[in-house]
């Protein structure tokens, strides 16, 4: 964050302000779709996080959605107090052990169409996969099975830290 006070700043700007741009690459699942089919694309067409780049050219934010203004602790601090550290840990494994399911069918797949999923050092090798399959989901269920109440009202839960 450094030192000049003029970045500990964090607004919500409206998608449709004049000068905002959100450029975006092509969907690789959108191409897959039109090009072939799912068969002929299984990983981009599946497992696509599109990504883009916000371009704030001369944007007026509106005072009011100015959220922290040159204080630092407040920028630092608010993954924590807003929730968000509490929250992205489910989603990250929940993310990844959907492909981790895709990967280890996929591994499992391979190693029967070449004939060697019977040797005793590849099996021990897709049992590592399947294993971080197993802990990611493991990880997301006691998250939500431990999950805590959050002062967002009644019936807002959070997920454990585990």
């Amino acid at each position: 964050m450094g030192t000049d006070p003029d970045f500990a700043l964090m607004f919500v700007a409206p998608m449709d302000a004049p000068g905002v741009k959100l450029i975006s690459r092509a969907s690789y699942e959108f191409v897959a779709g039109v090009t072939g089919s799912p068969f002929d694309y299984p990983l981009s067409s599946r497992f696509d996080e599109n990504d883009a780049i916000l371009v704030l050219d001369n944007v007026l934010i509106p005072w009011e959605n100015v959220l922290i203004y040159r204080d630092f602790d407040r920028a630092r601090s608010w993954t924590m107090v807003g929730g968000f550290a509490r929250l992205f840990p489910f989603q990250a494994c929940t993310r990844f052990a959907v492909k981790l399911d895709f990967l280890a069918g996929l591994l499992q797949k391979s190693l029967e169409c070449t004939g060697v999923s019977e040797f005793s050092d590849v099996q021990a090798d897709l049992g590592e996969v399947v294993t971080w399959r197993r802990m990611f989901w493991a990880l997301s269920d006691a998250m939500w099975a431990e999950a805590k109440e959050w002062n967002g009202g009644p019936g807002c839960l959070t997920p454990s830290q585990l």
